[in-house]
């Protein structure tokens, strides 16, 4: 399979109007959706160890997806170096929606900047999670949303080492965070 869905936004809309959530698991070979993206009442997105589709994120159109509200991403560690383009900043300047509340982003190996501008846009982000994105060196300088009240990471030494209570140089940054885990531990 290398790509589903219909071809035209007003097809994908009738043919799946109550589609609120898509799990994509294990396609290696899918590198698009179709030329028209997704259903636009999608609320969920699950994608994980499909490596040319999150290549090719930038042709997803997500932000026209005003209901999107959780996004997972993940290379799994199977797939890693298949990926077509390493992701080594993330998430790029007009990916992602406003309305999303809740990101995880796994795997990804060579990713070693968040861009600070692109979380800013996140005005709605209240959960985010980072796990096994080894080469992460810090937060982005900006900082994180102010609206998030959940923060994981684990999985990410270089980035769990900058984020402790009170010593960590990122600590400034999350400090406003309720809620932070840092390497399946409360802080």
């Amino acid at each position: 399979m290398v790509s589903i869905f219909p071809t035209s936004q007003a097809e994908i809309d009738s043919t799946y109007p109550s589609l609120k959530s898509i799990e994509l698991w294990s396609c290696p070979r899918l590198e698009s959706f179709s030329g028209m993206g997704f259903p636009s009442n999608l609320k969920k997105l699950d994608i994980s160890g499909c490596p040319m589709l999150i290549a090719n994120r930038m042709k997803w159109d997500l932000q026209r997806l005003s209901s999107l509200q959780s996004l997972e991403l993940s290379l799994s560690l199977q797939t890693v170096n298949e990926i077509e383009g390493a992701v080594d900043s993330f998430p790029e300047e007009g990916l992602l929606p406003s309305t999303l509340t809740s990101l995880s982003i796994s795997s990804f190996q060579t990713l070693k900047t968040l861009n600070g501008k692109s979380f800013h846009n996140l005005t709605s982000l209240q959960e985010l999670q980072i796990c096994f994105c080894e080469e992460l060196q810090c937060l982005p300088e900006e900082g994180l949303p102010l609206s998030l009240a959940r923060l994981v990471i684990f999985g990410s030494p270089m980035l769990e080492q900058r984020c402790q209570r009170g010593t960590g140089e990122d600590w400034p940054k999350i400090q406003h965070i309720p809620y932070i885990e840092i390497g399946y531990k409360e802080i």
